[in-house]
């Protein structure tokens, strides 16, 4: 080891090379931007190194052939920390809590599938904090997002799945579904929620919410009086009112909010 030592050295072979010698490969550990990274590649492939595995949801990758090093999270899903948060209110000082159940394990699926391998990260946004999400192709093809999910090393994470493409989470939401009925995990203790009001009420719609809620009178068995109820349509998410830092307009929420109030009020409706 020595003599190969003392051949780079007169070679002036990596770290001994002479400070003014450009490398072959100069990676920009910092001062990427992610907002126009995602503007770019938006919805393209773009190939990478994955750097570093912080948990089962969490990489750090370099980009090719720019070699910029970002943060980069799987869309749609998280996974157990390995150092959670300490709330404040249960220790007035920090105390180590250790990973979070199956936090080791998510982490170490993800990285004898992801760690130093080139991988195709598909971009499709950015949080406030400057870090990318989207989705990682594995060389086999299969969505890593999904597979994560179907094996219950992760739970669907409702605010970063707004990134990907409705087919998407869909094929999120059915490998979830697996796993909560196989309890696997991280839904060991799962219990499916059991419908406490009746299974249908007739009442009168008085104002739409939104194109996913509605609030309705309905009679009420022991008094006279009507109650006011809010309800839910199942399996739906409406959008939300736009948010002007990010330059999202109100529009589809006015556009469904309408157009589910004209065959709705003020008629009588069973639900």
């Amino acid at each position: 080891m020595l003599q190969q030592e003392q051949v780079a050295i007169n070679e002036k072979k990596g770290m001994y090379a002479d400070a003014d010698v450009e490398s072959n490969a100069t990676v920009q550990w910092h001062g990427a931007d992610s907002a126009a990274l995602l503007q770019e590649h938006k919805g393209k492939l773009v190939p990478a190194v994955v750097e570093a595995v912080r948990d089962g949801a969490s990489l750090r990758v370099i980009l090719k052939p720019s070699l910029q090093l970002v943060n980069f999270g799987l869309s749609g899903v998280q996974c157990p920390r390995l150092n959670p948060p300490v709330n404040a209110a249960e220790s007035e000082e920090p105390v180590p809590t250790g990973p979070a159940p199956h936090a080791r394990e998510a982490k170490h699926f993800s990285e004898v599938r992801l760690l130093h391998r080139d991988v195709e990260l598909k971009l499709e946004g950015v949080d406030k904090y400057g870090n990318l999400f989207g989705s990682v192709v594995h060389p086999s093809g299969r969505n890593i997002s999904v597979e994560i999910l179907r094996i219950g090393l992760g739970r669907m994470a409702d605010w970063s799945s707004a990134f990907t493409s409705a087919s998407a989470r869909a094929t999120m939401r059915n490998a979830e579904k697996e796993a909560k009925q196989q309890k696997l995990r991280v839904w060991k203790e799962y219990e499916a929620p059991v419908l406490q009001s009746d299974k249908r009420m007739t009442g009168t719609v008085v104002e739409v919410i939104s194109g996913d809620c509605l609030v309705v009178y309905v009679p009420d068995a022991a008094t006279p009086a009507e109650q006011e109820k809010r309800i839910y349509l199942s399996s739906l998410r409406a959008p939300r009112l736009g948010n002007a830092r990010r330059g999202e307009p109100n529009a589809p929420l006015c556009t469904l909010k309408w157009s589910t109030r004209s065959p709705v009020l003020p008629h009588r409706e069973t639900s």
